[in-house]
C-alpha cells in the first residue's frame, strides 16, 4: 500500500481489544512515525479523558502524545464551547472521562433537570433516575440534546459488550427526540477538526478502521482513503452488503499491510 501523509487510526478492534494489543500494530505506528507521517488516534469513546487514552495506548507499547488523540468527551466539550459558549448548566450521562472534559472546557455541570444542555454517552452506572432526570430536563425545561456517539456495542478481549447506542436509545425512546448533533462518527465534525490540526488535505490521509457504519462511512464522506481493518467486529459476510458510504478502499487482514 502506498505511503500517506497521514493516518487516522480507530482504536477499539484496530489497535488493541480492551487491554490486549492486536499483533503488530505498535510496531506498525512507531514505523510509520519514523518515516515522519503524522499520525492521529480518533475513538468515539467518551467515558475517558484523551489524556486516559493515551496513557493507555502508552502503557499497551504505542508512542503517543496526548495532542494526537481525539475522543467525543474532549470533542463534546469543544462542540458546546463553539456552539454556545461557557454560560450554560450542562447534565451529563456518562462517566467521569466525559464529565472532566465537559467542565474544563468551562460549563458547570448539574445533576438537576434544571439544565441547559444534556450530552449523552456511555454510562456504565447508568440508571431509570439518570434517565428520567434527561428526560425531565429535554422535554420540561427544552434542553439541547447532544450525543457523543450512537455505537450500538463495543469490542473487548473475547466479545461485545453494549455501547452508547444502548443509552442513547433509552433516552430517544422516553423524549421521543433525536439528538440535535452526534459529535462522534460517522459524524465528520471530529475529522475535520483533525484534518485540520495535522494541515493536510483529506487525499493526503488513510483513514483506519474496523466499522463500516462509522470508521468507514465518515472516511468516505471526507473523501479519505479508507481502510477496513479485519481485526475488530465486522465479518466477511458484512462486506458483501457494504455499499456506497460504507464501502472501503481498502481491506487489510494485519496492519503490517500498510507498510
Amino acid at each position: 500500500m502506498k505511503l500517506f501523509k497521514g493516518y487516522i487510526f480507530d482504536l477499539d478492534g484496530v489497535l488493541y481489544h480492551g487491554n490486549r494489543v492486536v499483533s503488530g500494530a505498535p510496531e506498525v505506528i512507531a514505523n510509520l512515525k519514523k518515516r515522519k507521517c503524522k499520525i492521529r488516534f480518533l475513538t468515539n469513546n467518551a467515558a475517558k479523558t484523551r489524556g486516559q487514552i493515551a496513557g493507555k495506548l502508552r502503557v499497551l507499547g504505542f508512542p503517543v502524545k496526548r495532542s494526537e488523540v481525539m475522543t467525543t468527551s474532549f470533542g463534546a466539550g469543544k462542540y458546546l464551547l463553539e456552539r454556545f459558549g461557557k454560560n450554560k448548566k450542562v447534565f451529563v450521562i456518562g462517566e467521569q472521562g466525559l464529565v472532566k472534559e465537559i467542565a474544563r472546557a468551562g460549563f458547570e455541570i448539574t445533576k438537576s433537570p434544571k439544565a441547559d444542555v444534556v450530552v449523552a454517552g456511555i454510562d456504565r452506572g447508568f440508571t431509570y433516575k439518570k434517565l428520567a432526570f434527561a428526560m425531565h430536563a429535554i422535554v420540561e425545561h427544552k434542553a439541547h440534546f447532544i450525543a457523543c456517539n450512537s455505537d450500538k456495542t463495543y469490542p473487548v478481549e473475547d466479545r461485545l459488550l453494549p455501547g452508547a447506542g444502548a443509552t442513547l436509545a433509552a433516552l430517544i425512546a422516553c423524549t421521543g427526540k433525536q439528538p440535535e448533533f452526534l459529535v462522534g462518527k460517522p459524524n465528520v465534525y471530529l475529522v475535520k477538526l483533525l484534518l485540520k490540526e495535522m494541515k493536510l488535505k483529506a487525499s493526503e490521509v488513510a483513514n483506519i478502521g474496523d466499522r463500516l457504519e462509522t470508521d468507514i462511512a465518515v472516511g468516505n464522506k471526507m473523501k479519505t482513503f479508507t481502510v477496513l481493518a479485519m481485526t475488530g467486529v465486522t465479518k466477511k459476510e458484512d462486506l458483501k452488503k457494504a455499499k456506497g458510504m460504507m464501502k472501503p478502499k481498502a481491506i487489510v487482514n494485519s496492519l503490517r499491510e500498510l507498510l
